[in-house]
């Protein structure tokens, strides 16, 4: 009995111990998965939407074409002195212009969509970070809009829309933040214990045979410092 009391203290602090290395490991692996998970549902939702712009370039390839044949038949009608050609080729451009500016919007539409989507991700994530008392918790992205993409040619009024240089890069997003990883049990045992966790995620192209035109998941950087 004298001898159990002895070893008591020991196997309370190892209980306490194991248990510790228990908690902070699965809240170092929570905080984690929190991270990588809802960076990579955003980026399958913006990789939806990446898809839909590149898909409309063939589009808005013509209709660059038509205004350049447009703009090349006015400019003859007026050489011409024509009235009645004339005024058709205004009247025929006017049309191109218009169709242009309609397709334009559409597109600055769906890049202006994918902004607002990773901004109303990012706000999610930190009401989610303030629920679970993350620290410091900060943006990592690749640049200021959601897709890398860049318009050619650049005053086109209906541009086709090309991969950024370093488009993986650009297009990365995630988050970094300090958590708590002491345990509830260790007040006064411990100040603090905090880890730094951070990821990012992003798109490349897929590989595959059948999947030509898609988008792979590709995990950046996952850390805990």
């Amino acid at each position: 009995m004298i001898a159990l009391l002895g070893i008591l203290p020991l196997l309370v602090t190892f209980v306490l111990v194991t248990a510790a290395v228990f908690y902070i490991c699965k809240k170092k692996s929570l905080a984690q998965s929190q991270c990588i998970q809802h960076s990579v549902k955003t980026q399958n939702s913006l990789r939806k939407m990446l898809k839909k712009i590149l898909q409309m370039n063939p589009s808005a390839k013509r209709l660059q074409q038509r205004r350049l044949h447009a703009d090349a038949n006015l400019v003859q009608a007026l050489a011409g002195g024509n009235p009645a050609l004339i005024a058709g080729a205004k009247a025929i451009r006017d049309l191109v212009i218009l169709q242009q500016l309609e397709f334009g919007a559409r597109q600055r539409g769906l890049l202006r969509l994918a902004d607002l989507q990773r901004q109303r991700r990012d706000m999610e994530f930190y009401a989610q970070g303030y629920r679970h008392h993350h620290k410091n918790l900060e943006t990592r992205h690749g640049q200021p809009t959601a897709l890398a993409v860049k318009a050619y040619p650049v005053h086109s009024l209906s541009p086709e829309y090309q991969l950024s240089p370093d488009f993986t890069r650009k297009q990365a997003l995630g988050y970094r933040y300090a958590v708590d990883l002491k345990p509830p049990f260790w007040n006064g045992f411990l100040a603090a214990f905090t880890q730094t966790i951070e990821c990012s995620i992003s798109l490349t192209r897929s590989t595959g045979i059948f999947r030509e035109g898609d988008w792979d998941i590709k995990i950046l950087k996952a850390s805990a410092e």
